[in-house]
């Protein structure tokens, strides 16, 4: 096994969540992708909605669609739903556990 490698940007995130949730900085996170994937959703979706009107369901699709580059926290993503209904890929994903300590490791 090995320990994940956090890059800056997440481990600020992590720093941040930890703060508002009033946890320690040892104590882990359950969904740890979890709550990344959906802080980046909000965040797209946010870009999508940027216009005059507000979109109804197909409008938001497309806008979605229409979104060229996002910098985000997991990965920074490249025109994130031009061809998919996900912006990750399975190239993106791990199976990780935590070891003894409670450090997030990938599973063997």
């Amino acid at each position: 096994n090995s320990h994940v490698n956090l890059t800056s940007k997440q481990d600020l995130f992590f720093r941040k969540l930890r703060q508002h949730l009033n946890m320690t900085p040892k104590e882990p996170f359950v969904a740890p992708a979890g709550a990344i994937h959906a802080y980046e959703l909000m965040h797209l979706l946010a870009r999508a909605t940027y216009k005059d009107t507000i979109p109804l369901r197909v409008e938001l699709q497309q806008s979605l669609k229409s979104i060229e580059n996002y910098q985000g926290i997991f990965k920074d993503y490249k025109q994130p739903f031009k061809y998919l209904q996900e912006a990750l890929s399975p190239s993106d994903l791990s199976l990780c556990e935590f070891d003894h300590q409670g450090n997030i490791i990938i599973a063997n």
